[in-house]
């Protein structure tokens, strides 16, 4: 998993009647053509020309949202074509939500909620069931609620180690995405019957952390585990976490200069309200890139976007050249830059409508953790060449690779400064 450049994300179509007719809070429009779940990473992966990670939802017969931890058994289809994929060079993750469970999971009845899992969910002090509903529905029409499980039991971590089997040993996936884990925050689970102390307090983390290798145990060595977001409470157990919401303006990488070589940070949304954004398809990738992340989480569909798809193969292979800096090295301070091309105006994927300005020209410097390379990547988003001016640390600057040069290199004030220009829509790499 440390050396994948990119990923997508898709789903496959519903095919049970009672799935909602999209898992809206995927933003998918319309389902497509049963097919188009595998035939279109495989597409795009011929495109890219690089090892291609394929995180997909709806794999489990049962709704999204609903009937929840039932994932098995999986679509027939699913089955079938997963190592389609994988023969290919697709690597397949399935989705599972790690943290809930149905009170109604078997349609509009209540199946094992009450008798194996009620008295394992979190409870506030007057045994008040935690629960939480999102856009998905009962037959009645009713919101499904969900009871967050607590992460203390036994019955709990057995559930999961057991989807976990069927999926790694019986359908034979190369890692499972553990939904929320490292997202939602604790509830305060009062239940005196759990093994925990009521309320709050370390235990919530250490028992996730406990699940998370009972799954391992499970998955064996060749397989990977994910979660949503990056709370670094639960780096310990997982092997990447799903950066997706981070798509705002004026980031720094404080978590990726901490964390780099320890977990994976893979992916940024580009999808939904987005997708066809290609200014803001290109600054998340090339600030991921920088950064050190693994790139995309995007939809497939991408491959049918000749623009946007040729930008993300240069920087996917850029990204699998020089994969071990961003898994066995570490970001050094990036250079002061300074260029000619004005920044665009886009805006964030979620929460937030307010503009901000797309820098055209982003830069990062990386160095292998026994010191024997360091090298400065300046990516260039932008339609036209970009002339540049970086001051760094370092006493000397060559072209290592992409589309670009140098024009001049000299020492001002104890900086290098460095001028040259890079190609549009390219990267250019510098040894220092």
């Amino acid at each position: 998993g440390s050396e994948f450049p990119v990923w997508v994300m898709d789903w496959m179509s519903n095919t049970n009647p009672l799935a909602e007719p999209v898992p809206t809070s995927i933003h998918k429009e319309g389902d497509l053509p049963m097919e188009y779940w595998y035939t279109e990473p495989l597409r795009l992966k011929e495109q890219l020309g690089v090892p291609l990670g394929y995180h997909v939802y709806n794999w489990h017969w049962i709704p999204f949202n609903n009937d929840y931890p039932h994932y098995l058994p999986a679509k027939k289809e699913f089955c079938e074509d997963v190592q389609t994929l994988r023969k290919a060079g697709v690597r397949v993750m399935p989705y599972i939500n790690a943290r809930l469970w149905d009170t109604l999971d078997h349609e509009d009845q209540d199946w094992q909620f009450s008798s194996r899992a009620r008295a394992w969910a979190t409870k506030d002090a007057d045994g008040n069931l935690f629960t939480e509903k999102y856009e998905s529905h009962e037959p009645d029409g009713s919101l499904c609620e969900l009871a967050a499980m607590c992460p203390s039991s036994g019955v709990w971590k057995n559930q999961m180690a057991d989807v976990l089997d069927g999926l790694f040993h019986t359908i034979g996936v190369d890692g499972v995405y553990m939904d929320q884990i490292a997202a939602a925050a604790p509830y305060l689970c009062e239940d005196p019957a759990h093994n925990h102390l009521p309320g709050g307090g370390s235990w919530w983390t250490q028992q996730y952390n406990l699940l998370v290798r009972r799954s391992r145990q499970v998955r064996g060595e060749d397989g990977i585990l994910t979660t949503e977001d990056n709370a670094e409470v639960y780096m310990k157990a997982m092997d990447g976490f799903l950066t997706w919401i981070w798509t705002f303006d004026n980031l720094v990488p404080a978590f990726p200069v901490l964390y780099s070589g320890y977990v994976m940070m893979f992916g940024r949304s580009t999808n939904g309200i987005k997708k066809g954004d290609e200014i803001f398809l290109r600054y998340e990738t090339a600030e991921q890139f920088v950064f050190g992340g693994q790139l995309g989480w995007l939809n497939a569909d991408v491959s049918r976007r000749p623009s946007e798809v040729s930008f993300l193969r240069m920087m996917s292979q850029m990204r699998y050249r020089y994969a071990p800096f961003f898994y066995k090295g570490e970001a050094l301070r990036p250079a002061k830059l300074t260029t000619n091309r004005p920044d665009r105006l886009t805006k964030p994927a979620y929460y937030d409508s307010r503009l901000f300005c797309a820098r055209q020209v982003l830069t990062g410097t990386w160095r292998l953790w026994d010191g024997s390379r360091t090298v400065m990547f300046i990516v260039n988003c932008d339609s036209e060449p970009a002339q540049f001016t970086a001051e760094t640390e370092g006493s000397q600057a060559v072209v290592a690779d992409g589309s670009g040069s140098i024009s001049s290199v000299y020492i001002k004030e104890g900086q290098l400064v460095i001028h040259g220009e890079v190609s549009p829509e390219s990267c250019l790499v510098i040894e220092l």
